[in-house]
């Protein structure tokens, strides 16, 4: 038995899916045992594997191989993998954390989440006295009929509850992306959740 890269050949016509699309599905070399298959290349229309076969000039033979560049074929394949799936997994987190975020601010429009920073601002030079102008408190206190101080204690409430859950989720988000980029298996990393 020789090691190869192969290729699926067309079930009737034996022709390699690297010549010709498979039209009657596709098998693999009579006699060949795959070892592994390169999944880091798919999706493809000619997949290829690194496998033993007994007769090497076989149709979907593609390449012979030495013991070891088969290791490093198969070494390759592998750390491929593996970061394919990290990628996945990184991608997994952000998505998570920005669902988390964006249902942190549902109900309100995005013009006020918009303001939240002045807000912010504009509240803290009112509760410090600084006598820093604030005109968008003053025309939301002035509209809903409440005191400047008042608004300014309740905003600030708000920012501290949403910095906390914002945090939170952040937090939760940067702790699985450490998990993910310190995983050195697929293994590790398929434990992770995100």
């Amino acid at each position: 038995m020789q090691k190869a890269i192969i290729t699926q050949i067309d079930a009737a016509t034996g022709i390699p899916a690297t010549e010709a699309p498979m039209q009657n599905g596709g098998r693999l070399p009579d006699g060949a045992l795959v070892l592994l298959a390169l999944q880091s290349e798919w999706p493809t229309n000619a997949p290829r594997y690194i496998a033993e076969v007994p007769d090497a000039g076989a149709l979907g033979v593609i390449e012979l191989l030495t013991d070891d560049e088969a290791e490093s074929r198969i070494t390759s394949e592998l750390a491929a993998r593996v970061e394919a799936l990290r990628a996945r997994k990184l991608h997994s987190a952000r998505q998570r954390c920005d669902s988390a975020m964006t249902e942190l601010e549902n109900g309100y429009p995005q013009s006020e989440i918009k303001s939240w920073a002045k807000q912010e601002a504009e509240a803290l030079a009112i509760m410090g006295q600084s006598g820093a102008p604030t005109p968008l408190l003053a025309a939301i206190a002035a509209e809903r009929g409440i005191a400047l101080d008042d608004l300014a204690a309740r905003v600030l409430a708000k920012v501290g509850v949403f910095a906390s859950a914002a945090g939170q989720i952040i937090g939760q988000r940067q702790a699985a992306e450490d998990a993910i980029m310190a995983a050195t298996t697929a293994a590790e990393l398929e434990a992770i959740e995100c």
